[in-house]
Order: C-alpha cells, then sequence, then structure tokens
C-alpha cells in the first residue's frame, strides 16, 4: 500500500453552542424548503422521485444563506477542507470502492430480510417470481439525477455533516465526534432508511477523521448515490415470495455472506487502507 502523508492535527473548528445550533437550524429550514417545492412539483405533474431531485436545487442556496456567518468567520477552514495536499489517488480509489461495497451491502442486507420473511410487502400482494431487467430513461432524466444526486448532495452533506459538524466536534474525541454527526446526518434522511444512512455516516465519518479531507467522503458518499441511481432509474423488477415459501434459506444465507463479506471490507479498508 502506497505510504500516505496525511498530518495527524484535527481540525481546527470550534464552533460555539449558538454556532452548532444554527447549522441545525440551517439544515432544518433547508430540508423544509426542499419538502414545499417538491409537493409543489408533484402537484404540477412531476413524479415523486423526479419532484424530490429538483426540490433539492433549493437546499444549497437556502444553506448559503442562513449559514453565511458560519462560513464567513470559517472560509479558511472551510477552503482547508479541499486542500488538494490531503488527498491522493489511492485514498480516492479506496472511496469508490468504500462506495460501491455499501451499495453491495445494502441489496446483500434486503435480500437477506425478504429470504427469511423479515421483510413483506405491504397490502396483500400476490406472490411474484425474482424478475430483474434494465430500462433507462432518457439521458436527460439520468443526467439530472446523477448531477443531484451524485455531485451536489454529496458536496453539500459532506461540508455540512463532516466538514462544519463534526470537526466542531473533534475536540471531543473520535467517537463522539463521529456517532453524533453520523446521528444528526441520518435525522436529516427518510425514516425507513435510518439504520442503513447511520452505516454510511459513521463509515464516512471515519474517513474524514483520519484524511481531514471532505475529498474521500464525497467520493464515497457520490459513488454510493450515483449506484442508487443506476438501480432507481434503470433496474425495474419485482419479487415477492409466496408465505408458504418463507424462508428462502439457500438465498437467504447466501445473501448473509455477502453482508458479512462487504461489512468485513469495509472494515478492513477503513483500519487499514485510509
Amino acid at each position: 500500500m502506497p505510504e500516505l502523508s496525511v498530518t495527524n492535527t484535527r481540525p481546527g473548528l470550534r464552533l460555539s453552542a449558538s454556532g452548532l445550533s444554527l447549522v441545525l437550524v440551517a439544515q432544518a429550514c433547508a430540508m423544509s424548503v426542499h419538502a414545499v417545492v417538491a409537493t409543489r412539483l408533484m402537484e404540477g405533474g412531476q413524479t415523486l422521485r423526479d419532484a424530490r431531485e429538483l426540490a433539492f436545487l433549493a437546499v444549497p442556496p437556502v444553506l448559503a444563506v442562513l449559514l453565511y456567518p458560519v462560513l464567513r468567520a470559517h472560509a479558511g477552514f472551510i477552503r482547508g477542507l479541499f486542500d488538494p495536499r490531503r488527498i491522493s489517488l489511492w485514498l480516492i480509489l479506496v472511496a469508490i470502492t468504500l462506495g460501491v461495497l455499501l451499495r453491495v451491502a445494502w441489496w446483500a442486507q434486503l435480500i437477506t430480510r425478504v429470504a427469511f420473511g423479515l421483510t413483506k410487502s405491504e397490502g396483500t400482494a400476490a406472490a411474484v417470481k425474482l424478475h430483474f431487467h434494465f430500462d433507462c430513461p432518457p439521458i436527460a432524466v439520468i443526467s439530472l439525477g446523477v448531477l443531484v444526486m451524485a455531485v451536489l448532495v454529496p458536496t453539500v452533506e459532506e461540508v455540512v455533516n463532516r466538514g462544519i459538524i463534526q470537526s466542531s466536534l473533534s475536540h471531543r474525541g473520535a467517537v463522539f465526534a463521529v456517532v453524533l454527526s453520523a446521528a444528526i446526518f441520518t435525522l436529516f434522511h427518510a425514516k425507513p432508511g435510518y439504520p442503513f444512512v447511520f452505516l454510511v455516516g459513521l463509515v464516512i465519518g471515519v474517513q474524514f477523521w483520519k484524511t481531514q479531507a471532505v475529498w474521500t467522503g464525497i467520493a464515497t458518499h457520490a459513488t454510493y448515490n450515483g449506484l442508487v441511481q443506476v438501480d432507481w432509474r434503470c433496474l425495474n423488477g419485482t419479487w415477492i415470495p409466496a408465505p408458504d415459501e418463507l424462508p428462502l434459506y439457500y438465498q437467504g444465507a447466501a445473501s448473509l455472506g455477502v453482508l458479512v463479506f462487504a461489512t468485513l471490507a469495509i472494515g478492513t479498508l477503513l483500519i487499514r487502507a485510509v
């Protein structure tokens, strides 16, 4: 593994309680605006998915205005988060690999839960055999999704959640800073995804703690979200096992094995490669 010259000095951002509260309030306001805009877009005929992505374009301006005092007071620190001397090709490759492994882990846990009957379809849907196929929408739709979810969202969320929030908590130690910033990160996502979002927050939090550069987190976050776009936009299919077929031990055991492998691989990369 290539040797890295990453400084061990913790990020120098110390927000007061009122400053940290401002960041949290700004996030809450930005997401409220996002929800309102998305609702209006759906009323105008946009699909839920497209409305949410288009509505996120309103989030950065709202955050920029509300966080102006923090951004102005700590402009030098924010610029330092993007210092190219804190990153390397090796770290970027590791970050991308972590993003892929996280998506593999997500699919593995989903298949495991379905196979063992832990996740069931709502309503009285009839059993449907496993069937998936690729059918992508026009390139303009894909491009919008990638721009928003794999570029804009990771950049905004990593600067705020890791660059500002985690850095401001770093004087309390690694565990406190990483766990609390991951918890805050989780709260601004949909409730059904809380457990896995928290895991993603922990992984990216450890990356940031060790590298002190948001590039690594952005790369992992962007890779994961980019793969989500492929799932959402291009991968079409259904799998609803009949109740009398459950549990499906072979499928469940195989997917559980993949989940364990992905989890161990993620842990190993965080410990040895970052």
